[in-house]
């Protein structure tokens, strides 16, 4: 746990070390949501309809911002190969990565989504609902991200395989999340997609770490 604990405290006091790797994510997410008003035109009861489907794709593809570099910084100076030598479990780092990494990048995105889906104008109740899908959303964005950086590390492509790999497992997060927002947007019950949410989120979190560090191993051969 305390090898957990210490990569953590890293990697957020990396992250407050540059200014613009931090707000690169929040700083993207803005830039595609405001881009529908600008060119769809100022029309409220069209942006109220697709603000659900903005919101999600928009945080989709905020997150692959900074996806390829969850793992390759350290295993480029030589911090990764040091951790599988350790007696210390590689899951454990891979834990600390995974949730310093959504720190840094999804909870960002989970404070600005009421603020971007009342832009979008949205109904107020559906912005202040959008927090209970955004973040079993971003946590599991982030869980199939670092098993897929995992898988794409040793492979010398980055972020084109990257995106490759983790956008058809995307898919289903972004029907389910887009379905629970569209869904609350026009004051329905949604408990039935973000139950499905909440219990691959549920799935995911234990296994996560063991799966990312068996394909980390395999990667450093």
């Amino acid at each position: 746990m305390l090898s957990m604990t210490a990569t953590i405290k890293r990697d957020l006091t990396l992250a407050r070390r540059s200014p613009a790797r931090m707000i690169a994510v929040p700083t993207f997410f803005i830039l595609l949501v405001t881009i529908f008003p600008l060119a769809l035109g100022p029309d409220p009861d069209l942006l109220a309809r697709i603000a659900p489907g903005v919101l999600m794709a928009a945080a989709l593809m905020a997150t692959l911002v900074h996806l390829d570099r969850l793992f390759r910084d350290d295993a480029e100076d030589g911090t990764l190969d040091a951790v599988i030598l350790s007696p210390a479990p590689l899951s454990l780092y891979t834990a600390g990565r995974i949730v310093a990494h959504w720190m840094v990048t999804g909870l960002p995105l989970l404070i600005l989504c009421p603020v971007m889906a009342m832009i979008l104008n949205a109904p107020l109740p559906f912005a202040e609902s959008v927090f209970g899908v955004i973040l079993p959303a971003t946590l599991l964005l982030t869980l199939i991200g670092a098993a897929v950086q995992g898988l794409s590390l040793g492979s010398g492509l980055g972020g084109v395989l990257l995106a490759v790999l983790a956008l058809p497992l995307y898919i289903p997060v972004l029907i389910f999340s887009g379905a629970a927002l569209h869904l609350l947007s026009t004051g329905m019950n949604a408990a039935m997609p973000m139950a499905i949410l909440w219990a691959c989120v549920a799935l995911a979190t234990p296994l996560t770490p063991l799966v990312t560090a068996a394909t980390l191993r395999m990667a450093r051969g």
